[in-house]
């Protein structure tokens, strides 16, 4: 019996499941082991089967969950990530001149 409108075999995408067994991402190392597993899916899309791509669009879902509760940005605007991103990296003003090509957009 096939379901959804990807048509995916529930016997194969039970056992697809039941060899990578995701689940709620806790840590970043699992973060990181779904994020490499999606990148794997995601360089030959058109090659996936449907219960790789409903398996893909599953890593997602949790990998989006996880980083929306741990690296939630709501409330930061633009110039604050980047001060942000500046200390995290120990630049300075000068440091991005040859991003913005002038110290007064830099500044």
């Amino acid at each position: 019996m096939k379901t959804s409108v990807l048509e995916v075999d529930p016997e194969r995408y039970g056992s697809l499941l039941a060899l990578k067994l995701p689940g709620v991402i806790r840590t970043e190392e699992q973060n990181a082991r779904l994020i490499a597993e999606l990148d794997d899916l995601d360089s030959t899309p058109d090659d996936l089967t449907p219960e790789e791509r409903e398996y893909s669009e599953l890593l997602t879902v949790l990998i989006e969950a996880f980083e929306q509760e741990h690296y939630d940005l709501e409330g930061s605007t633009p110039a604050s990530r980047l001060a942000s991103l500046m200390e995290e990296h120990g630049l300075r003003q000068r440091d991005l001149l040859d991003v913005f090509g002038s110290s007064g957009i830099a500044s």
